[in-house]
């Protein structure tokens, strides 16, 4: 985990996206902060972290921190067999084109998937997370950039 102080935050991710079951994705997103999670359903980690990820995702937002999923090199039949298989309920966004991605690697570096981004409220990475996350240190880096 690597953590970045306000002075060091750059300028903030801004994306607008409709996620693959339809719901307007925009990014800051205008809460206390908001989780971007890049995953693939190709991806073996990112399955191995998905049900807890997901766990702690539903109670970040009912602390109205919002999540956001990116699937990165994937299709959408990949991407909806994961979101059922996983019972993923937060918006995730088929990032097919790369957009995203390469947007957030301008920001910071992203060392492939699964890559976690955790935003402050305007928006800017405070905290970047690389490799298998569980809902302890996913819960641990939120609490770090809402109350730093």
């Amino acid at each position: 985990m690597t953590t970045f102080e306000a002075g060091e935050r750059g300028s903030p991710v801004e994306f607008s996206a409709v996620a693959v079951d339809g719901r307007e994705v925009t990014a800051p997103s205008g809460s206390v902060a908001t989780v971007i999670l890049l995953w693939g359903s190709w991806c073996a980690p990112c399955r191995a972290e998905a049900t807890e990820v997901g766990d702690a995702a539903r109670r970040l937002a009912d602390e109205g921190i919002d999540v956001i999923g990116v699937a990165v090199r994937d299709t959408a039949a990949g991407v909806d067999g994961f979101v059922e298989r996983f019972g993923v309920d937060y918006p995730v966004v088929l990032d097919d084109d790369g957009r995203i991605q390469v947007d957030l690697a301008e920001r910071t570096v992203l060392g492939g998937v699964p890559t976690t981004l955790v935003l402050d409220r305007e928006g800017r990475i405070a905290c970047r997370i690389v490799g298998r996350l569980d809902a302890q240190t996913l819960e641990t880096a939120v609490a770090g950039v809402v109350d730093g």
